[in-house]
C-alpha cells in the first residue's frame, strides 16, 4: 500500500478531457434532443431543422460549460489545496 498526497492538477489537461467527455455526451443528447424538436409541432420558422440545430447546438454548449465549469474547480483546488495539504490517497499494487 502506497501513499500520496494529490496536491496540484493541471488546469489545461482537466480542460481537454472534460471537453472531450462534455462534448461527447452533450451531442449525444443534443441529438436526442434535436431529434425530438423534428418530430414536435412545426412552431418555429426554421421547421424541423431548427429543432435538430438547435438540440445539437445545445449540446456542444453543454460541453462546453462542462469543461470551463471543471477547469475553474480545478483552478480553485490548486489555490485551496496549497493550504489544506491536498488529498491524501492511498494506491495498492497488484502483482
Amino acid at each position: 500500500m502506497y501513499k500520496f498526497k494529490l496536491k496540484k492538477i493541471s488546469v489545461a489537461s482537466v480542460f481537454k478531457f472534460s471537453l472531450c467527455a462534455g462534448l461527447l455526451l452533450g451531442g449525444i443528447f443534443g441529438i436526442i434532443i434535436g431529434f425530438i424538436g423534428t418530430v414536435a409541432p412545426k412552431s418555429t420558422p426554421f421547421g424541423s431543422a431548427g429543432g435538430f440545430i438547435g438540440g445539437v447546438l445545445l449540446g456542444l454548449l453543454y460541453g462546453l460549460a462542462i469543461a470551463v465549469a471543471n477547469a475553474f474547480y480545478t483552478y480553485i483546488f490548486n489555490l485551496i489545496s496549497k493550504f489544506s495539504g491536498g488529498i491524501e490517497m492511498e494506491i495498492e499494487r497488484e502483482l
